[in-house]
């Protein structure tokens, strides 16, 4: 759901509009060339401009069967603070093939390469041979896998739809994205990312929650259940930002602002410290931490109790809004 600035959202919409009447050409030779990506990517303009429309219409980045949750929770926050940017953003890779973001904090110079635009038409015929799955997108495709490859610390070859290793978001990279794209940085608990962050870090990026976007990087398990895995689960995901994370504190206690809930931490029975910081004496409190994650702003945490997120979580950061 847009629900930031109306004025760019208007801008973003009279650019979609622009860009759909310059293939309104009364001559049908040029209007059939102008149907055609520039750039080489296989979706003509008018469908390429109806998935633009969606996007601005509340349906959300989604990377479905890819592994670019980096990219989709960056796209998710662009979209709803700057529709323009990610506007002008989609519409240079499908005509030029490259994009830049930048300020005096950092740039990102964004492009297209032969490899990607290969991999987007070799979906066409995956998506001929299985018309019953539902496969990526090709805006999300485009937005996403250029932004990852772009900006990958590691050349790992051609860029596929099925890559794993090739599109994995390091905490740096995403860091950057959301600092080029013209964000601060209000708090950071990812550092390298290596290690699992503590209940105290995580309780105190959801202080910032009012006016930030909250970027976690967690494992899959705090929203599916099961048992956790260092390396293979993890995922980017964004703190939904229509709903305020909130605790109840005990059974049948208070609910108070899940990132007010801090000194909590201190008051574990037995005086263990480092059982304190990891809030286990408060794991069977109810919370309503939702998430956005697989095009669902609302997608509620794993059995909705506080103990679900200890030992699940990276660390994140906490980034001011677009303006």
């Amino acid at each position: 759901m847009i629900t930031g600035n109306a004025t760019r959202l208007k801008a973003a919409q009279t650019l979609l509009l622009r860009f759909i009447e310059i293939g309104r050409n009364s001559d049908p030779k040029r209007r059939t060339a102008l149907q055609r990506s520039p750039a080489g990517w296989p979706i003509a303009r008018d469908p390429f401009a109806r998935q633009i429309k969606a996007r601005l219409d509340g349906q959300l980045p989604n990377q479905l069967e890819t592994s670019y949750c980096g990219p989709a929770a960056f796209l998710y926050c662009l979209l709803h603070d700057r529709p323009d940017v990610y506007v002008t953003y989609a519409l240079s890779l499908w005509e030029r093939g490259h994009f830049r973001f930048g300020n005096r904090n950092a740039t990102l110079t964004l492009s297209s390469d032969d490899g990607q635009v290969a991999a987007a038409k070799a979906l066409t015929t995956v998506r001929a041979k299985d018309a019953g799955h539902r496969h990526i997108d090709d805006i999300d495709w485009m937005t996403m896998s250029c932004l990852s490859a772009s900006t990958r610390p590691l050349d790992v070859g051609a860029v596929k739809p099925k890559d794993q290793f090739g599109s994995i978001s390091y905490p740096g990279v995403v860091r950057k994205w959301f600092v080029a794209a013209g964000a601060g940085v209000r708090a950071d608990t990812m550092g390298a990312g290596l290690m699992k962050s503590s209940m105290l870090a995580t309780l105190s990026l959801m202080k910032q929650w009012t006016g930030s976007w909250i970027v976690l990087q967690i494992d899959s398990s705090l929203l599916q259940g099961g048992t956790t895995n260092t390396f293979t689960k993890r995922h980017w995901v964004v703190v939904d930002p229509h709903r305020r994370p909130m605790i109840r504190k005990g059974a049948g206690g208070p609910v108070v602002p899940l990132g007010d809930a801090a000194e909590e931490l201190w008051k574990e029975p037995s005086g263990d410290i480092a059982r304190g910081l990891q809030g286990v004496h408060m794991r069977d409190w109810d919370t309503n931490l939702s998430i956005v994650t697989w095009g669902d702003e609302h997608h509620a945490i794993h059995g909705r109790k506080l103990g679900q997120t200890i030992g699940r979580i990276y660390g994140g950061f906490a980034f001011s809004r677009f303006r």
